[in-house]
């Protein structure tokens, strides 16, 4: 006899709800584990119809292949699906295309927002290149960009994480940014990559961009950013590429 079923009293096959549901409920939180784990290592953001693929594939063979055991254990074909395994069936495939259904306007509804905030950041920068996807990449060519311009990008972070697209790339690069704006840019903590060339920053935003926890380029050349300052960050953040690499000029001595 199968371990999941059981003859009772009357010499009906029945199934042992008592061992059954432990086991389901393991292979659903293996299910989404798998999941949670895609979205942490790879950078999957997590989906219904992604949990949902994954549990059907987790699921389903058990099932099947408890119907078959269950229906030899009878006596009868497998071959012969009672009324209550059609239904089953059939609510199992109606589920599945409704949480996907569900999904995909929601994916439609995310694409037209994203699509909205690039062309509203567009409209900030002016001049250079605005993405918005699974990350926003923001590069900025236009000299009069300003701290009070940079206030209003800055003021998008809700509005990005909302449509889990965080501001990873921000290139400020000739602008007319100084450390007024740069420390408004504390609460942008996904920041990756930040290129603060021929601006008007000092020592004071290395100060502010220090508490970044993501950064992994940072860029200052040609500014008055001193090389000691540049040590201190390399010392305490040691994993960044920071430039100018003359502070480790200092490190030698």
């Amino acid at each position: 006899m199968h371990p999941f079923l059981n003859r009772n009293e009357n010499g009906r096959v029945v199934i042992r709800w008592s061992r059954l549901v432990p086991c389901l409920a393991v292979a659903i939180l293996a299910s989404l584990a798998v999941t949670v784990a895609f979205q942490y290592f790879m950078g999957i953001r997590f989906r219904v119809r992604v949990f949902a693929i994954s549990t059907m594939f987790t699921i389903v063979p058990w099932l099947v292949l408890l119907y078959v055991a269950k229906r030899q254990a009878e006596g009868k074909s497998a071959r012969q699906f009672s009324l209550a395994a059609l239904l089953a069936g059939i609510t199992v495939v109606c589920l599945f295309f409704a949480l996907t259904g569900s999904e995909r306007r929601a994916d439609s509804e995310e694409l037209a927002q994203r699509e909205q905030h690039e062309k509203a950041l567009m409209a900030i920068v002016g001049t250079g290149t605005v993405h918005v996807s699974g990350q926003t990449f923001v590069q900025i060519k236009r000299t009069s960009f300003s701290d009070d311009d940079l206030e209003k990008i800055i003021r998008f972070k809700t509005q990005l994480d909302d449509v889990g697209s965080p501001l990873y790339f921000l290139d400020l690069s000739g602008t007319n940014v100084s450390d007024r704006g740069i420390a408004r840019l504390a609460t942008m903590k996904s920041l990756e990559y930040l290129f603060l060339e021929r601006t008007a920053v000092t020592d004071a935003s290395i100060d502010s961009i220090e508490a970044l926890p993501h950064i992994r380029v940072m860029s200052a050349m040609s500014t008055v950013v001193t090389p000691e300052r540049l040590l201190k960050l390399s010392i305490k953040q040691p994993k960044w590429d920071i430039n100018p690499k003359t502070y480790q000029r200092l490190k030698t001595r």
